[in-house]
């Protein structure tokens, strides 16, 4: 019973993972706060959940704040080209749903969806991988795209669990919405189960990898 509830065991492992997420949703939520800074939010997030929580070095804060001062820059660049296009996006299909344009509107909607689709999942590569590569914007994009493809069943698992963490997200704010703080903190960690084993294998043959 000691050593299952003393400082390193199951339980108050699981607790510090817990207070971990907590900590890194709330640093994460202040830093998208200016909304240009939702790529630097995103990056530091990742990697400081991979850091702090996957593999348990260091302090939350400490990484969070040490990786959004190191991809700034670069972070809020690509951001706010995802934040742009999916804006455009959006408004796009709002207009095809909100007007009546036949099959023209369906073709146009299917496209501005399929723009979207590809758009969350170049992010859903890009940023992890920011976190971890000194790379150009281009190479960047390049490189989550071949990654997506490359990867396909990575693709998919990493898809159906960020659908499943958002559909949480909407059914914990209706319900108990405190659960919500959580959330930021479980897509980190869920996205660092599913897309660490394949980045690894790239860091070990890259020589570009940050320094961690």
């Amino acid at each position: 019973m000691r050593e299952i509830i003393a400082p390193d065991g199951p339980i108050m492992q699981f607790f510090a993972k817990i207070l971990d997420m907590v900590i890194v949703s709330i640093l994460f939520t202040v830093a998208c706060l200016p909304v240009i800074t939702i790529g630097c939010a995103l990056t530091s997030l990742y990697y400081t959940v991979v850091k702090s929580i996957y593999h348990g070095e260091g302090q939350a804060v400490k990484a969070f704040v040490h990786c959004f001062k190191e991809n700034f820059k670069q972070g809020m660049g690509v951001g706010i080209l995802c934040v742009l296009v999916a804006s455009l996006m959006f408004g796009n299909l709002y207009l095809v749903v909100t007007m009546d344009l036949g099959n023209v509107g369906m073709i146009f909607g299917a496209l501005f969806l399929a723009i979207l689709i590809t758009l969350f999942v170049l992010m859903s590569y890009g940023f992890p991988l920011l976190s971890r590569f000194e790379v150009t914007v281009g190479r960047l994009l390049l490189s989550s795209f071949q990654m997506s493809v490359l990867h396909g069943g990575v693709t998919f698992r990493l898809a159906v669990m960020e659908i499943m963490l958002f559909a949480g997200m909407a059914f914990a704010f209706y319900t108990f919405p405190p659960l919500v703080i959580l959330w930021p903190g479980l897509l980190g960690y869920a996205q660092a189960k599913v897309l660490e084993p394949v980045l690894q294998t790239y860091c070990s043959e890259a020589s570009l990898s940050k320094e961690e």
